[in-house]
């Protein structure tokens, strides 16, 4: 499925994942909920901070 949104994910030092998301409100709603969803992981705790946006272009892995 192609979610239509912008940012960035990457590894934090800590070994968490950070994901900042842009777009619209369902779309990103969405997303969230299918990153809950997955059980190829362990995700222990999703934690939703709405910030900014800063008008990311793409969606990217961040190294």
């Amino acid at each position: 499925m192609v979610y239509g949104f912008f940012g960035y994910v990457r590894n934090l030092p800590d070994g968490s994942v950070e994901i900042h998301v842009e777009g619209s409100e369902d779309r990103v709603d969405a997303f969230v909920e299918a990153v809950k969803g997955l059980r190829e992981f362990d995700i222990w705790e999703v934690e939703l901070v709405k910030t900014s946006v800063v008008g990311y272009n793409d969606f990217v892995i961040v190294p």
